[in-house]
């Protein structure tokens, strides 16, 4: 066992990586919530994130919560009471739009001396201080998240989707790496990092491109990053399924194609790439599915919404289908009503959302898109 207790985060720091122990990243997320309440946020007050893509923005998150500040998700708009950018410029530019020129520095807390709020106010925006008032007490019908698209999701909604991720099967494992290789826009992408700190899954946040040096286990990205990394490599996507079967008969030179795929989507210094690749904005070619998974990459489609904590449909590490946009999670029912996806559980704002997506019923339980994927 680590005497040093288990690595929660890695966060960039120039061109490198460190790692943030859980028990750091708990003090911060303490020393957060006590300086958003301390600076006079209030239960039900607004915490926008702005362009969030390094580690340190998941201490935010969880502090917010913890204080009981509704998460604005997306390009920060005012009003707002805090926020926070991990570009200087930008948080600057925040300050402005907020009315606070300079940035006035709260009172520090006595836990933390004012340390991490120092670093808190260096990212975003807090207001003035003012005394502080009892911690808030926990309401699931309390907002928590609100997306891009003006959608509010309860704590009670945020909870059911950390809930429902934790509990899909091989996803999320202890000890290893979970890369969110795409801003953290969207009410899912909060939960499922929320899901993997919870189960001792390290996160990271970054761009598909620090794959290779994390070597992560899961990889959640576009479709257009995974295209672009398949563009210009030596075999067309067509004779996936040739190169296929020689690999199963175990052929001993590897397509180069594959091993490029390998090496780029994580591990290139070790064995093997990523595990999964989860996709939720778009499906990729059969080929292009099949070309991953002969590489060792696993290839999750998800079908996604931002009335939901959760994927409304995600295929599981063992139990898929590359045409299909895959299975319901825990606790939630989903089915087609005239063409329509229908889902009904805890993490949908409501219990109930219909018409998100054009689809049709599949084998197994599985709903597949309303177009026959090519």
């Amino acid at each position: 066992m680590d005497p040093l207790g288990p690595v929660a985060l890695r966060v960039r720091a120039g061109l490198a990586w460190r790692s943030v122990r859980r028990a750091t990243l708990d003090a911060r997320t303490a020393e957060y919530a006590d300086g958003l309440l301390e600076t006079g946020c209030r239960p039900g007050d607004a915490l926008a994130l702005d362009e969030a893509r390094e580690g340190e923005v998941l201490a935010v998150v969880r502090a917010a919560l913890a204080a009981g500040l509704a998460v604005h998700l997306g390009r920060a708009e005012p009003p707002f009471a805090a926020a926070f950018a991990g570009d200087p410029a930008r948080a600057a530019e925040l300050a402005r739009l907020a009315g606070l020129d300079p940035v006035r520095v709260p009172v520090p807390t006595a836990r933390d001396h004012g340390t991490s709020l120092e670093r808190l106010a260096a990212h975003g925006v807090l207001r003035a201080a003012r005394a502080t008032g009892p911690a808030p007490a926990p309401d699931p019908s309390r907002p928590a998240l609100a997306s891009p698209g003006g959608a509010v999701l309860t704590s009670a909604e945020l909870a059911a989707g950390v809930r429902a991720l934790r509990e899909v099967g091989d996803l999320l494992r202890p000890e290893t790496t979970l890369l969110i290789a795409t801003p953290l826009e969207r009410p899912w992408l909060v939960a499922l990092a929320l899901a993997a700190l919870e189960t001792g899954t390290v996160v990271a946040l970054g761009r598909i491109a620090d794959a290779e040096e994390l070597g992560p286990d899961v990889v959640v990205t576009t479709r257009a990053a995974v295209e672009a990394l398949a563009d210009g490599m030596d075999e067309p996507g067509r004779r996936a399924r040739a190169r296929s079967l020689r690999v199963q008969r175990g052929d001993a030179e590897r397509p180069s194609r594959l091993a490029e795929l390998a090496r780029r989507l994580g591990r290139g210094r070790a064995v093997r790439p990523a595990r999964c690749l989860v996709v939720a904005d778009g499906a990729l070619s059969r080929d292009l599915c099949t070309d991953l998974h002969v590489s060792g990459t696993t290839v999750l489609h998800a079908a996604a919404d931002d009335r939901a904590a959760a994927p409304l449909l995600l295929n599981r590490p063992h139990r898929y289908r590359f045409d299909a946009l895959g299975l319901p999670l825990p606790e939630h029912r989903a089915g087609a009503t005239d063409g329509a996806l229908v889902v009904e559980g805890p993490a949908v704002a409501g219990g109930r959302l219909e018409g998100a997506l054009a689809v049709r019923p599949g084998p197994d339980g599985f709903l597949l898109p309303a177009e026959p994927l090519r």
